[in-house]
């Protein structure tokens, strides 16, 4: 009976630890570079936090970008990079392996509030992990379905911001701006508002053809209009055009080495379209960057039209669905860009001024004592 139970438990551990090795083995497929690299304790040195190792390709372009400005714009020589995954494997350890002096940058998106709150735990895991140190968190959409139902929620996460070193939380829209500058703001905690990372650096692309790509998203922040693919499929059947579907969204994880070639193969393929048709942000941002003209409509998180609303509604290569549009206006705003000139990226000056602002801002937020 007693080897029985010895040998129940040793299977178990056998599994335990085969469990650990291909999960270590999976980390070191995703970023290899994260085992060989070497601590640096000078002032050039910063790390970025909860970079995907996942489907989203438009993770990967905010990602991507963020480490081109951190080089490019705040001058550091060094940017220490830890995917989510391996920070959630690697926590205990990392908590003890990076001088204090070293900032912490926690990668943008929309992963902030109460319709993904399992990621939004995951942040305030990276805060408590990294309190000692400096943290910035890069433009964030922050959403809650309803604050008075979420009270409990938010106290944990207020907490958890109050109880860091020094916070500082950017928001890419005002209704999340509005939402942290009421709920987050105060002693050791400031909020910025910047532009989305995915906005950073434009793409050309030859070879535009004359088609339409839907760009949908199937998940809990969809957009509630289902009217959009009978609309635009109605256009092309009358007007003979090809419609085609395209995604932000790999079929297999996008590991950080791919990520370079991921995310400009996705860039290629908007180029080549003549109209993009998303409610997704990203798919709007790649459209944009990329000067494909783009019809937008929002999502459940308004973080499609909040990006919209400060950033991009003075470009006449976008134009975003709203409320009182009827059918035949939406028609007549697909044939328009169909068929007119492809525009210049005339935001392009506005946005490099605003993110040399956001690097002045970080710089001054990171030298300033506590």
């Amino acid at each position: 009976m007693e080897g029985d139970f010895i040998h129940m438990r040793t299977e178990q551990n056998e599994k335990k630890n085969l469990k650990y090795c291909l999960s270590r083995l999976a980390d070191f497929y995703n970023d290899p570079i994260y085992y060989f690299q070497k601590i640096s304790k000078d002032k050039t040195t910063a790390i970025l936090l909860g970079t995907p190792a996942h489907y989203n390709i438009g993770d990967h372009l905010i990602a991507k970008n963020e480490i081109k400005f951190l080089k490019e714009y705040c001058s550091f020589e060094k940017i220490i990079e830890i995917p989510t995954r391996i920070f959630l494997h690697q926590a205990e350890r990392l908590k003890e392996k990076y001088n204090p002096e070293i900032p912490v940058f926690i990668t943008g998106g929309g992963w902030m509030g109460d319709v993904w709150p399992e990621d939004e735990k995951i942040i305030e895991q990276m805060i408590i992990t990294f309190k000692d140190h400096k943290i910035i968190i890069m433009p964030q959409t922050i959403y809650y379905d309803d604050l008075e139902k979420s009270n409990g929620f938010i106290r944990e996460t207020c907490n958890v911001f109050a109880n860091s070193r020094k916070l500082m939380i950017s928001c890419r829209d005002y209704s999340s701006l509005a939402i942290a500058s009421r709920l987050f703001v105060g002693g050791n905690v400031q909020v910025a508002q910047w532009p989305d990372m995915g906005l950073l650096k434009q793409f050309r692309a030859d070879g535009i053809e004359n088609r339409i790509a839907l760009c949908l998203r199937d998940d809990r922040e969809k957009s509630t209009d289902i009217e959009i693919e009978k609309i635009v499929k109605k256009y092309a059947h009358l007007s003979n055009t090809e419609v085609t579907v395209v995604s932000t969204m790999s079929r297999k994880p996008v590991p950080i080495w791919k990520r370079e070639s991921t995310v400009n193969k996705t860039m290629r393929l908007f180029a080549r379209h003549k109209l993009i048709v998303t409610d997704r942000l990203h798919g709007m941002i790649f459209s944009i960057i990329s000067g494909t003209a783009c019809i937008a409509l929002d999502n459940k998180t308004h973080k499609v039209r909040g990006v919209y609303d400060l950033w991009l509604k003075d470009n006449p290569n976008v134009y975003l669905i709203e409320n009182g549009d009827s059918n035949i206006d939406i028609e007549e705003k697909i044939s328009e860009l169909m068929s007119g000139p492809v525009y210049a990226l005339e935001w392009k000056n506005r946005i490099s001024d605003c993110f040399e602002k956001m690097s002045n801002d970080i710089l001054n937020f990171i030298r300033n004592e506590d």
